[in-house]
């Protein structure tokens, strides 16, 4: 690829899967958890985040369908108050993930899900309610196993990157709130990527 005028390298971290035994939760946290859902749901992914606007931490998770639990005053939902139109139950051939983001700078957070063998989806949060379905997808169908959003440009919107399982990582560039279907950058050679963190390198470390 040709270098991107304006464009800032970000370090593209891949990071291994790890496994540790479990152990008894310590010190605040609970030995059971406060919340269940009502729903059961084979999730795939889970991310957190203030969707509506109202100062506490709602969940996104990824399952048969992408879905919103809203958290009232610190007490979570236990119906999803959102749930994407389509069942992803036909595209359980691998790992989901998902990034949150205000793509289109009007002021709340849009879901990024990355499903493998499927590419890349984008749901717009108009004011609080997500699309039923997504508003972009991505023009090649990776096995996108990471997904992660920063201002990669400097033009002050955020771009997407994703890590996918044995094909070359990919950046879609935002142009004016609009994600660019096609990739702007791809990585030099293929790998099986876990998980991307975005964040800046300071010389001596990367500030996330």
């Amino acid at each position: 690829m040709h270098p991107i005028p304006g464009f800032r390298w970000f370090p593209i971290l891949v990071l291994p899967i790890l496994f540790a035994r479990p152990a008894r939760a310590q010190g605040p946290f609970e030995d059971y958890p406060s919340w269940y859902s009502d729903t059961i749901s084979s999730t795939r992914a889970a991310a957190f985040g203030d969707v509506d606007g109202d100062g506490d931490l709602d969940v996104v998770c990824v399952g048969e369908r992408v879905s919103c639990f809203r958290n009232d005053v610190g007490t979570l939902t236990s119906e999803p108050v959102w749930s994407s139109s389509e069942d992803l139950r036909p595209k359980f051939h691998g790992e989901f993930s998902l990034a949150l983001g205000d793509t289109d700078g009007d002021g709340d957070l849009d879901i990024f899900c990355g499903l493998d063998y499927w590419g890349t989806l984008l749901f717009r949060n108009d004011e609080g309610v997500f699309t039923s379905g997504p508003v972009w997808t991505s023009s090649t169908a990776n096995r996108t196993t990471s997904v992660d959003v920063a201002d990669m440009d400097g033009d002050g919107d955020l771009d997407l990157v994703c890590g996918s399982f044995m094909q070359r990582s990919t950046m879609y560039l935002n142009e004016g709130g609009l994600l660019n279907p096609e990739p702007a950058w791809l990585s030099g050679q293929p790998d099986s990527t876990s998980a991307i963190v975005l964040g800046m390198w300071t010389g001596t470390g990367i500030r996330i």
